[in-house]
């Protein structure tokens, strides 16, 4: 199942350029996280892509992102015994501390 066909599946309201938009955005925070000194790996054509070990934690992040359309950066709110806290402005710490950074020996 690709994860185009999983974030339909998740959030059946998504458009397809939705999913287009979300999937390049995560992958740019999947390859900072994991290649902190900018060398990503390219594939027979050129472009980048991230591990298949990675491709599950992408789709939670654009889910996350998808979410929170409209209230990002948003700190805290109560409303009505309701209260949200975001620890960051797109992706949760908790996904980011799931991609394991690759370096180099000098």
């Amino acid at each position: 199942m690709t994860q185009g066909e999983m974030l339909k599946l998740l959030v059946p309201e998504i458009t397809d350029d939705d999913i287009s938009v979300l999937l390049e955005l995560s992958k740019g925070v999947i390859l900072n996280e994991r290649y902190p000194f900018g060398e990503y790996p390219l594939n027979d054509l050129g472009e980048t892509f991230i591990e298949d070990r990675y491709k599950e934690i992408q789709v939670q992040m654009c889910v996350e992102m998808y979410n929170r359309r409209g209230s990002e950066g948003e700190v805290q709110r109560n409303e009505n015994g309701i209260s949200r806290t975001y620890d960051t402005a797109d992706i949760s710490k908790t996904l980011i501390n799931r991609i394991i950074p690759k370096c180099e020996i000098l």
